[in-house]
């Protein structure tokens, strides 16, 4: 499967759509799907018809579907999918984003200038980490009521030593430390790359494999790919 923040197309939407065809996915989880001119097709795959911000695309059969109650800015969509005979809950979110510019984090040789742009930072932090404790606890409480076992993944604006992770990481496995190896990163366009990007599954569910595609840059964010498996 692939996770992907693309940027609503606006880097190339023909090379998105060429690169996840050329991968033929099972599933694919799509954040800032962007606009309908800019939406990308993918080969062999459906989704849902009306995308808000996230989209699940699949070539398999959609048993249900449903999104969960967000506010703000989050979005988080579901689909039961049914592959080879076994129905999974993949849940596609993009939490509360904390709306960052480069020039917000950029240093300058002010040292004032540097105080008053980290002072400005923390009081944008501040509201969005609230949103984010609500967001990930409606994700909990959704994964830990799923009749099913479950893959969560997504954009979470969030790093790997946070609250949002460790809250999600407490139920579910973290694909990257279970198949992946070296860096995780997959947000770049700052000059330091960052992980904020994630795939996570139900202890039964093993990741065998775990990659980040930085070959190009199609998006600010690079895409994810994982192969998943049953455990015997």
């Amino acid at each position: 499967m692939i996770s992907f923040n693309i940027k609503g197309g606006a880097l190339g939407k023909e090379e998105i759509e060429n690169w996840v065809n050329s991968e033929n996915p099972d599933v694919v989880f799509i954040q800032e799907i962007g606009y309908v001119e800019n939406r990308p097709y993918f080969k062999n795959l459906t989704g849902a018809d009306n995308p808000q911000v996230v989209n699940i695309f699949t070539r398999h059969k959609v048993i249900n579907r449903g999104s969960l109650d967000f506010t703000n800015n989050a979005e988080g969509v579901f689909n039961d999918i049914q592959i080879n005979g076994k129905i999974i809950r993949f849940l596609n979110v993009y939490l509360e984003p904390f709306q960052l510019h480069k020039d917000m984090v950029r240093p300058s040789s002010s040292i004032d200038r540097n105080e008053e742009k980290a002072k400005s930072l923390v009081r944008r932090f501040i509201p969005v980490f609230k949103l984010h404790a609500e967001e990930v606890m409606t994700m909990k409480e959704f994964i830990q009521q799923s009749p099913y076992p479950v893959v969560v993944g997504g954009d979470f604006n969030s790093v790997p030593n946070s609250y949002e992770y460790f809250t999600i990481n407490s139920v579910l496995n973290d694909a990257f430390l279970e198949g992946g190896s070296g860096s995780g990163t997959s947000f770049h366009d700052y000059k330091f790359p960052i992980r904020i990007d994630y795939l996570f599954s139900s202890k039964e569910i093993f990741c065998q494999k775990y990659s980040v595609d930085r070959t190009y840059r199609m998006s600010d964010h690079y895409p994810i790919l994982a192969e998943f498996s049953f455990k015997k």
